[in-house]
């Protein structure tokens, strides 16, 4: 192959074409390449090699192969040129993007390049000095191989070559080609094939020149990752020599370690030497774990030597192997990833086969990398990806057939076995160290940021749910004994000093116990661990530990002084502590020898202690707060609730909480409020007026300042200095975020939220207990806090309606559940009294609503439906003004109901005369029909879009009514319905159908959903429900005609809806078909033009249905693509009355294929 290059001067470009049509893109060029030169600053030589890239990548097809011999001699020479002023073996920028240029190029005109790569390293080796006087470049392999090995042959070239195969690597992987290019540049690439791996073997091993060893490990990575076909045998055993070299070059300096980890990483995660997830890859696998399980003393070393820059105080981020490290348990996370399954199982073959002893190498360096000392994320930061490992390799031995649970006679299973449970013992072990916390907790809380620390408390999480994976799926019994009795042996044998000096593995034992509970306290039938004991062995350790600790914490039940080591790390102790009597409650709790003052005592203390402001731990005494009153909780729902002395000390120890001066967060006051419910309903004769004088004051306070925070309209949102000193300590107690803007909405919600948790730990309570003094006081708070929310939901607060709605729900669910109870047990006639005051101003507040508020929204239409089902309720059923609380539901049924029909006739009337064009036609509704129901579906559809949001509330509010399922006392007695409350039955359901037909056409397919669910339920009640409503009153021939006209027009629209869709309105069909069948077959047929079959009398009926003529031509246009036979057989199917909904379905999906024009036939070819 002959080469000419140009001669060099300010016009390199003088060569390529310069007619007329290309005059302009050529000069552009040329200024772009006298950019490019020697003289220039870098900055314009950069933008002169981007400028050509672009103009190469924007660039003519053919005007580039045209002139593509040009183009790439004059790119080469410049990058000659640019070389010449370097001596470094990697490429400027202003190269690079030439190079960059030249693959672009090559890209555009693939078919003209036969072998691009050895032209390349053909005229980069003629650019040598030893070769320059060489006329011909055509050089052989082996001559290129003897250039490539001579010492003296240029490192820059080298440099140039390697550069260029790592770029045409990447650019062919992220360049946007067709697939058929895509094919012909690959199949061009590989054709150098050969070329390219001598020159990677060749440049690997020379370690001499480590800088152009590492850049041929890096190539070589990028190379295999995008060429190497990893299904394909022969290509990939073909480069396992390479593979071979990187790991061997590994061993000369750290640079070539970092470099070579980094191309396996590549070349693990891309599959590019057979390492595919899905198979074994038989030798390939073991060939790389021989290699890399060479590296394990590396590996430790590293780990080694990290341990002792610790110790010597330097940090993770400033160690020397840092990256190494870091980069070589990537490698093997990704390994244990891709091929875990199939390394379980040579372990487990090699435990009977001992010639292959790599596996149990490469489980050493498994380990090794959960083996790091310090603490993650502060000391080191890859323990989260070992642990992923340990991940792995669990599932692994979960899904593996040689590790089975049960019992095991074959001797080499049982050796198989033994071999997986020592692996996760280590790893257990390990977990074990790892999830320490940290000796000084000073560091912890002021050195280590937030950040740090979630990232912390996160893995940690992960620890204990692989504890649990373990312990439950892998019969490692054996360890958490040896762990539980460890703790046990720690609390025996050490003195309080001790155990404290050694709180984080007491504290870290605990942990564990805790994070298995879920398992051990539950019952496992096949009695491989007997878990039951085992239970009762943590539970007493736990009962044993409490009371160790007890003695380091101690309160005065009748002050408010707390006496505290103020010690951090008993804050963490406790928390665990607690955290295991949450967990293993349903055992401690029936333990016979349980010590309840004990237990009690400790919770209470731990309760206390967080009362301390301690500045750098508040997340922790947080925690610790939310965790005691979680487990106090649990405490007063079991059977230790019956003592009257816990009772009064929990009831003294939450009263001095709430009164001393630091504020609570909103957790903890909504779980203290949760147990002030529960105590007040579980507080007996004995103690009742004691429990009820220590929350009473706290309840009132709050209460009169929810009073004047709902009513108070002149109190602005920041400022509260117009409120009582009372109301202003109220809110003080609380704490409040410092970027809340309206803190007065803020602290309402949080008030209103702490009655509503007060009311639900009222009612958690199931046993029943005579406490009347305490259900007046409790009806007494609630009918108040309703009547306070009625005047501030109407009046203060009615501009943010739909805001504080939500918690007025949550109020009224937890209302009526209490109003339930007190009628179910009425005590006496003041308590039935107050619900029935407060049933009405309930009422009233939704009346209120109704009438002021516009708009139907969804959150209010809920809360009104729970109160209407609520009152039909089987508990109001036996009072004596039942029939007054069904007119309380009947008076809202009638507001909601004028309330939708403003909306729908408001909607129709703003459509003017001669407005209701359809498909060009003027139907001419006249004004009776816009404001009588129910309402032309057809005329629904122009104006529907605009209200489709209340549309689709409203139906949903209705179709919730409309089924709803009323009691029944007798067998004999006739269903009631809810049309048999309203006072006119009929108006009604003309409503109710209006306002079905109004959704049914909208673009919004869950409105068409639920109105056209409304429509079938209205149908099916007109069938079977016909004695309360005469459905020839209500559909009549016009509207049925119209309904027909409109589900037509809806199905031709062009847009097919979803699949569900079609079935609902193959489920209306259907009701049409069950309520009307001939009078259905006789309309549809007369509509598609079928009227063959219709009586003349009948005929002439239909003809004299208004609007029929102009329905019926727009109808017949839609229907223009089917033929008179498609029509009368889906009629035929659609108006049978027991046809199933499946074939209905089919035939509405076939019909409006038809609709659409259809594709013209295929022409015959003509014959010779």
């Amino acid at each position: 192959m002959e080469l000419t290059l140009p001669e060099l001067n300010h016009n390199c470009f003088s060569t390529l074409d310069h007619s007329s049509d290309n005059s302009e893109s050529s000069g552009s060029l040329n200024y772009r390449f006298a950019l490019i030169d020697c003289k220039n600053s870098k900055n314009e030589q950069l933008y002169g090699a981007i400028s050509v890239r672009n103009w190469i990548n924007s660039g003519n097809n053919d005007y580039l192969e045209e002139n593509l011999g040009d183009l790439r001699k004059c790119l080469m020479q410049k990058i000659f040129e640019l070389n010449c002023h370097s001596t470094s073996h990697i490429p400027n920028p202003a190269v690079t993007k030439l190079y960059e240029s030249l693959v672009c190029l090559y890209f555009k005109t693939p078919k003209l390049w036969s072998h691009p790569l050895r032209w390349v390293t053909e005229v980069l080796i003629h650019a040598d000095s030893l070769y320059a006087s060489t006329s011909n470049l055509s050089i052989s392999d082996e001559e290129i191989q003897h250039c490539l090995t001579n010492s003296t042959f240029s490192k820059q070239i080298k440099g140039n070559i390697l550069h260029l195969l790592s770029l045409i690597s990447e650019e062919f992987t992220t360049a946007q080609l067709t697939h058929s290019v895509k094919c012909i540049i690959k199949e061009s690439i590989l054709s150098d094939e050969i070329l390219v791996r001598n020159i990677l073997k060749q440049f690997i091993t020379d370690v001499n020149q480590e800088e152009i060893c590492s850049l041929a490990i890096h190539t070589s990575a990028i190379w295999m990752s995008n060429f190497v076909t990893n299904n394909c045998h022969s290509s990939v055993v073909s480069y396992l020599d390479i593979v071979h070299m990187i790991y061997n070059s590994m061993q000369y300096s750290e640079n070539l370690y970092l470099t070579g980890i980094n191309a396996l990483i590549n070349i693990y995660e891309s599959d590019g030497v057979g390492l595919n997830s899905d198979r074994d890859a038989g030798f390939l696998l073991d060939f790389h774990v021989s290699e890399l399980t060479k590296f394990k003393y590396t590996l430790q070393h590293l780990v080694e030597l990290h341990s002792i820059n610790l110790q010597n105080g330097v940090q993770w981020d400033e160690f020397k192997g840092y990256e190494a490290l870091n980069k070589t348990v990537l490698l093997l996370s990704i390994l244990s990833e891709k091929q875990m399954d199939y390394l379980i199982h040579r372990l487990t073959n090699s435990c009977i086969n001992t010639t292959n002893q790599s596996i149990h190498e490469l489980f050493d360096m498994f380990l090794l990398t959960f083996s790091l000392s310090g603490h993650y994320p502060y000391d080191e930061n890859i323990s989260d990806v070992a642990l992923q490992i340990w991940l792995n390799i669990h599932e692994a031995s979960i899904s593996t057939t040689a590790y089975t649970v049960g019992n095991v006679h074959d001797e080499d299973a049982r050796l198989s076995e033994d071999t997986i449970k020592r692996i996760h013992m280590e790893f257990s072990q390990r977990a074990f160290i790892k999830s320490h916390y940290p000796k000084d907790l000073n560091q912890y809380h002021t050195t280590w940021n937030q950040e740090d620390r979630d990232r912390w408390l996160k893995f940690r999480q992960e620890i204990s749910n692989c504890f649990l994976s373990v312990f439950r799926y892998l019969n490692l019994h054996d360890w958490f004994l040896q762990a539980t009795n460890q703790l046990q042996s720690t609390i025996y044998n050490c003195t309080n000093e001790e155990l404290l000096a050694n709180w984080q593995e007491s504290e870290a034992l605990l942990f564990i116990l805790s994070s298995i509970s879920e398992h051990v306290i539950y019952e496992n039938e096949s009695g491989i661990i007997p878990l039951l004991n085992f239970a009762q062995l943590i539970s007493n350790i736990i009962m044993n530990f409490i009371i160790k600790l007890q003695q380091s914490i101690t309160y005065f039940i009748h002050s408010n002084i707390v006496v505290h080591l103020q010690q951090p790390h008993l804050f963490l102790l406790c928390h665990t502590v607690l955290l295991c009597i949450e967990n293993y409650s349903p055992i401690i709790l029936l333990m016979d020898s349980l010590s309840e003052i004990d237990l009690i005592q400790f919770i209470l203390n731990s309760l206390l202690s967080t009362c301390i402001t301690v500045e750098n731990d508040q997340n922790d005494l947080m925690e610790l707060c939310h965790i005691s009153l979680r487990v106090l909780q649990i405490i007063l729902k079991s059977k230790l609730s019956s003592s009257n002395l816990l009772v009064d000390m929990i009831t003294n120890t939450l009263e001095n909480f709430l009164n001393q001066t630091k504020p609570i967060d909103q957790t903890s006051n909504n779980l203290i409020s949760y147990c002030i419910g529960m105590l007040l309903r579980l507080s007996k004769e004995e103690n009742k007026e004691h429990t009820i004088s220590s929350f009473q004051n706290i309840l009132y306070i709050r209460l009169e300042t929810f009073r004047l925070l709902c009513t108070t309209t002149t109190t602005t949102t920041q400022d509260f200095s117009d409120l009582p000193q009372s109301a202003i300590s109220v809110c003080s107690q609380f704490t409040c975020k410092q970027n809340e803007v309206n803190r007065k909405s803020y602290f309402i919600a949080i008030l209103l939220n702490s009655f509503i948790q007060t009311f639900r730990g009222f009612v958690s309570i199931e046993q029943l207990i005579d406490n009347g003094l305490v259900n007046e006081h409790i009806i007494t708070i609630l009918s108040k806090l309703l009547c306070y929310l009625k005047e501030s939901l109407t009046e203060v607060m009615f501009s943010n309606l739909p805001e504080y709605f939500m918690q007025y729900h949550k109020l009224l669910r937890v209302s009526l559940h209490i109003f339930t109870y007190l009628l179910k047990n009425p005590i006496d006639d003041v308590i039935v009294t107050m619900v029935k005051e407060s049933i009405n101003c309930i009422y009233f507040t939704f009346d209120n609503i109704l009438n002021k508020y516009n708009k139907l929204d969804d959150v209010i239409l809920k809360s009104i439906q729970y109160y209407i089902e609520w009152l039909f309720n089987d508990q109001c059923r036996h009072m004596n003004e039942y029939l007054s609380l069904l007119q309380l539901a009947t008076n809202l049924f009638s507001n909601i109901f004028d309330k939708i029909n403003i909306l729908l006739i408001n909607q129709v009337q703003l459509i003017g005369d001669n407005n209701d064009i359809l498909s060009g036609k003027c139907i001419g509704y006249t004004k009776e029909e816009r404001i009588n129901h129910p309402i032309s579906p057809i005329l629904m559809s122009f104006i529907a879009q605009s209200i489709t949001e209340e549309i689709e509330i409203s139906s949903r509010f209705v179709r919730q009514f409309v089924n709803f399922k009323f009691h029944e006392e007798k067998e004999n007695q006739e269903k009631q319905t809810i049309f048999n409350l309203l006072n006119d039955a009929h108006l009604s359901f003309k409503l109710f159908l209006s306002l079905a037909f109004s959704g049914i056409s909208v673009p919004e397919w869950s409105t068409v959903e639920s109105c056209i669910q409304l429509a079938c339920d209205l149908l099916t009640i007109l069938t079977h429900e016909n004695k309360t409503i005469d459905p020839l009153v209500i559909l009549d021939d016009q509207l049925l005609f119209e309904i027909n006209v409109c589900l037509l027009l809806i199905l031709s629209k062009g847009i097919p809806p979803p699949q569900r869709l079609i079935v609902k309105y193959a489920e209306f069909y259907c009701s049409l078909a069950k309520l009307f069948p001939y009078k259905q077959f006789v309309l549809l047929s007369f509509i598609t033009g079928n009227i063959h079959t219709i009586n003349q009398e009948y005929k002439l009926k239909l003809i004299q249905i208004p609007h029929c003529n102009i329905l019926i031509e727009i109808i017949t246009d839609c229907l223009c693509y089917t033929s008179l036979a498609e029509r009368a057989r889906f009629v035929t199917i659609v108006t049978k009355p027991f046809v199933s909904l499946h074939k209905v379905t089919s035939s509405i999906t076939t019909f409006m294929s038809l609709l659409s024009p259809r594709p013209p036939p295929p022409q015959k070819l003509e014959k010779l």
